[in-house]
Parts: C-alpha cells; structure tokens; sequence
C-alpha cells in the first residue's frame, strides 16, 4: 500500500508514468495494427485513455480511505471506462488494458474479491474474443490471470508484512512499558525498606546530637546510615542490572532493626527455614514491604511476623489505613503491595489484608501448591 501513498517527486514521476502506459501503449498498438480512423474515433479514444489514466490515478490514491461499497463502485467504473476501449477500437483483444482495473481491484477490494474480479474479466475476454474473432485469445486471457494472481499475492504480502511491522512494534512498546514497570517495581521493593530505615535512623541521631547524647553512640547510628546507604546503591546497581538476590533470612533481620530504630516491638521468627524453598525469596518482597508500610503510614507499637510453609502473615497494632485497597497506590506509587500481588499471583497466590479484633491490621501472603508451580523469579 505503501507504493501508492508516495510524496513529492517520487509521486509525481509515478503518476506520469502510470499516465504514459494507460494512453501510450493503446495508442502505439492502435496504430501498429494500421487502422484508418476519423478524427472523431481517434479523439474519442484519446478521451477514453486519458479518462481511464485519470480515473486509476484518482481511485488508486484516494479510494483507500473510503468506504467498502465506495470502493467497488470506484472499480466498477474503471471496468466500464476500461470496457469501452475495444468499443471504440472494434478490437475486443483491448480488453487486456482492463489490467489497470483488476490492479485498482487489488489494492482496494479484499482479496477474495479482486481475484474474482481478475478472473471475471479473463472469462470476458475469452468470451468475447471466441464470439467476434472466432478464436480465443489466449495469450491475452493468461495474462489477466497471471497479472491477477500475481498482483493479488504481492499485495497480500505487503499487507502481511505491514501488519507484522506494526505487531511487532506494538511488542516492542510493550516489552518497554513491562520493563519499565519491572524496574519501578524492584527499585520500590529494594529502596523503600532501606530509604525508610535510614530516615528513622537519620531522625534518631539527629535527636541525639540536639540532646548531647554521648558522641559514640551518635557515631553508631551515623555509620549504621553510612552503611544503609552504601547498601543501597549496591541495590540500585544489582536492579538496574537485574543481578539481585534476596535472601528471607537476611530481611528478618533487618526487619528487626527497623522495628526497633522506630520504636515498634517486633515478634519476629529467627530464621525463615519453614518456608517452602521455592517461596522465599518472594515472601522476602512481601516482608519487606509490609514492614517498611508498618514504619512509615501505620503509627503502630507492635508488628508480629509469622511463618508457614506456603504462607507469612505480618500484624500490626497500627490503623490500618496503609491496607486499604484505595490507599495501596498512595502508600507504595503504585508499586507496593500491588507489586507483591503481581508477584504471588505469577505463582499462583494471592494477598488479602484485613482488621484483626484487637484492632490493628493483618497482611497475608499464600501460595496454594507451590510444587505445582515454577519457582519465583525476582
């Protein structure tokens, strides 16, 4: 389709040619074969050719953007201007100058239809030349067949390749907006702790300078945020370059530091040894997360982590309001606990949160026969 939506001199030399073969080549043959005509048949053959050039120009660029019945009637009528060719000649071998037609056919008509139109007019002019000539031209009814399937086979390609173009930059588009989204995701799941952690440790050394607490201790809490933040551009780094691992074990304890800098009792197992194999490293996501939204939104004075083989629960004393449904985006940018739910759910699990009796609030996370499934992937 592209051949015919050209611009500029490209287009222009198309359209001269196209009009030299429609009104040349009749011409030329016309006046090989020796005929004697009158001014008048001459002119009204000129007229005829000029119009049918005009015509598949006019049709072939501006019949795309019409409609379907549109569309046929615009091939109709270049049939019918074409058709008048061996009228005016008296010879029904012109009828192979309807190749413009079955072209125009092509590029407008599904493919089905442009074929039958091909063959329509290969019928035509076996038909015609059998009754006028008393014989079948066949080298002009092959022609019309080849030109026919041929034409109708190129363009079919065209558009196969057109649509596999923009398939394929519709995939591309994509694969761009999941990595975006997978890095947004995992730069919020590895920062959000860390960056939290360092605020609440930044908070407590800066109280301690203004209350002339013993420098060592503040010299503590400073290398602690010396660390943290060393820690995360070593995250930063490992995302970016998608070589992180996360360790369950490892976010218990600093899950237990976190806690504890911002001043929250926290009840955490030891060690994540009951937990499943294939799900730790994306119940450390969820640990992480749930533990860092306690810090930051929930004002609660006691977090409780438990385990289970396909399961982790994180409960908090807090509000609650970090949990609720409309209050994930706000909490995380879109990619907190929503992110671990897109992470359990490639696994086959789910999230639910909900208020517990004592008043606080309950994160859990389970997978329902992780064996059946892949391990998670970070």
């Amino acid at each position: 389709m592209g051949a015919w939506q050209q611009s500029g001199p490209a287009r222009l030399r198309g359209h001269v040619l196209v009009v030299l073969l429609i009104v040349l080549v009749p011409l030329v043959t016309v006046h090989m074969d020796g005929g004697r005509w009158t001014g008048l048949r001459w002119s009204l053959l000129v007229a005829d050719l000029v119009l049918y050039a005009g015509s598949f120009l006019v049709v072939t660029q501006v019949g795309q953007r019409q409609s379907r019945w549109r569309r046929s009637l615009m091939v109709g009528w270049l049939l019918v201007v074409g058709a008048a060719l061996p009228v005016v000649t008296g010879d029904v071998t012109m009828l192979v100058h309807l190749a413009y037609a079955i072209v125009a056919a092509v590029v407008l008509l599904p493919a089905e239809a442009s074929r039958l139109v091909g063959l329509g007019v290969a019928l035509a002019q076996v038909i015609a030349t059998r009754v006028v000539d008393g014989r079948v031209d066949w080298d002009g009814t092959w022609l019309l067949v080849l030109l026919t399937l041929s034409f109708s086979s190129l363009f079919l390609l065209a558009r196969v390749v057109s649509q596999l173009s923009a398939a394929r930059a519709v995939i591309a588009h994509q694969s761009v907006v999941d990595e975006r989204n997978r890095l947004a995701r995992d730069l919020h799941d590895v920062l959000g702790h860390t960056v939290a952690t360092i605020a609440l440790k930044g908070g407590v050394a800066r109280r301690m300078l203004e209350s002339d607490v013993d420098r060592d201790t503040v010299h503590t809490e400073v290398r602690d945020i010396e660390e943290l933040s060393r820690k995360a551009m070593r995250e930063i780094r490992s995302t970016i370059f998608d070589t992180r691992s996360v360790s369950l074990d490892d976010e218990l304890a600093n899950a237990v530091l976190a806690l504890r800098a911002a001043g929250i009792s926290a009840t955490l197992p030891g060690t994540g040894d009951v937990v499943r194999l294939e799900l730790r490293d994306v119940f450390a996501y969820v640990l992480r997360e749930g533990v860092t939204n306690v810090i930051k939104h929930s004002r609660a004075r006691r977090c409780e982590v438990r385990f289970g083989e396909t399961w982790l629960e994180l409960e908090d004393d807090g509000n609650g309001r970090i949990f609720a449904k409309d209050a994930w985006a706000e909490a995380g940018g879109g990619y907190g606990l929503l992110g671990l739910a897109e992470r359990l759910r490639a696994l086959g699990g789910d999230l639910t949160t909900g208020r517990v009796r004592t008043g606080g609030f309950l994160l859990r996370a389970e997978v329902e026969n992780p064996a059946a499934r892949p391990p998670a992937t970070a």
